[in-house]
């Protein structure tokens, strides 16, 4: 059922378009100016002496004319030059206003388009740069990223839809080969895969929450040190990256930022953990630089590289994107926990809270490096996401 039109939408009516507004106020104006001039000759007119006016030569041949006759022709000669002003006042106000609200016809069309679900639609306009081409600029801009977005979240989607279904399915399959083979039951190891595929199917959703939350809670924020977060992320993941032969190195100095603790722990740790799993194998290697940035010593710099196969920029752009199919497959290949594919996505999404930037390039010899730059606590004030 349609909302009711609110009572100024009732009383306004409909042909009062924007085209008829601008002409009447060209014709308005057309008119008011006509009147004004008819009334300063009219002025000058009263001005005049009252007596006939003859030539002073022969007033004999030549009637005179007096101030009252001069008045009345020009009277009827001026409103007749008035009603002609007007007409074409209209005239060339009704071309002029659809030259000029031509643009926002365009705009209104966009709108419309993007209003009913079309935002890959572009106004694109062309000509001068003026006000209607800087706000259709805009809109196209804005299109291109609300665009952006609408797709993002649309893989977003499928790929969770995808990864939630799959422990789900696995479970499935494993209660019914259980349900079909009394018998053959291998109670232990049907519990322990179980138990590994819901551990799994909880994992996700909680990184899917987290990432849920980060856009809802408020950021608390205080002076940290980037250092000996990286130290407690290294002691964190020291156990995994043991068990995968995988050696991290580490050079550490002081380099504060103003931010949250608890996150900032949280995507040094995804960082490493991800070089962890997608190294290249038990002689493997990951190191971690944090200190303050070379080039703008006020700013702190975390650099975590690791060894691996060789990568092209287009592969690496895509690792920010939740549930990056291939680097499941890379984990795979090397018999380790493929992780929840949100690592990343999480981390790029802290540091985007904290006004910093995360860049991933592949190694030239094989592997990733990923740089996060981040503000000086001096200069970033937080109070909430």
């Amino acid at each position: 059922m349609t909302a009711a039109p609110e009572a100024g939408d009732i009383a306004r009516p409909t042909w009062m378009t924007a085209r008829v507004k601008l002409t009447a106020t060209y014709a308005a104006f057309t008119i008011v100016t006509g009147l004004i001039a008819l009334i300063v000759i009219n002025v000058i007119i009263w001005r005049f002496p009252s007596y006939p006016l003859a030539p002073a030569a022969d007033s004999r041949q030549i009637s005179a004319i007096t101030r009252g006759e001069i008045r009345d022709s020009l009277i009827n000669y001026s409103m007749l030059a008035l009603i002609a002003m007007a007409v074409i006042g209209t005239g060339v106000g009704w071309i002029v206003a659809g030259r000029v609200l031509r643009p926002l016809r365009d705009l209104n069309a966009a709108v419309r388009a993007a209003a009913e679900g079309s935002l890959d639609h572009r106004i694109a306009m062309t000509g001068r740069r003026d006000e209607f081409r800087e706000l259709a600029d805009r809109f196209d801009d804005m299109l291109a990223r609300l665009e952006q977005s609408f797709l993002t979240q649309k893989r977003f989607a499928a790929n969770a839809s995808h990864e939630l279904r799959t422990p789900l399915a696995t479970m499935k399959m494993l209660i019914e080969v259980a349900q079909a083979d009394p018998e053959g039951r291998d109670v232990d190891r049907a519990l322990r895969r179980l138990h590994e595929t819901n551990e799994r199917g909880i994992a996700i959703v909680e990184a899917l929450l987290q990432l849920n939350q980060l856009d809802r809670r408020p950021l608390v924020t205080s002076p940290v040190d980037l250092a000996a977060v990286a130290r407690d992320a290294s002691q964190l993941i020291s156990p995994e990256s043991a068990d995968a032969g995988v050696t991290i190195s580490s050079t550490l100095r002081s380099a504060s930022v103003r931010g949250n603790r608890v996150l900032l722990q949280q995507l040094v740790t995804n960082l490493l953990s991800n070089a962890v799993r997608y190294n290249s194998g038990p002689d493997g290697w990951v190191s971690v630089w944090v200190g303050p940035d070379p080039q703008a010593p006020e700013r702190a710099v975390v650099v975590v590289s690791n060894s691996g196969p060789l990568l092209d920029e287009a592969e690496v752009a895509r690792f920010v994107e939740p549930f990056d199919r291939r680097d499941a497959r890379m984990a795979r290949a090397a018999g380790r926990d493929r992780g929840n594919g949100l690592g990343l996505t999480l981390g790029a999404r802290i540091v985007e809270l904290h006004g910093g930037s995360l860049r991933l390039a592949p190694l030239p010899a094989g592997g990733l490096e990923a740089t996060v730059l981040l503000p000086d606590a001096r200069d970033l004030s937080l109070t909430g996401a």
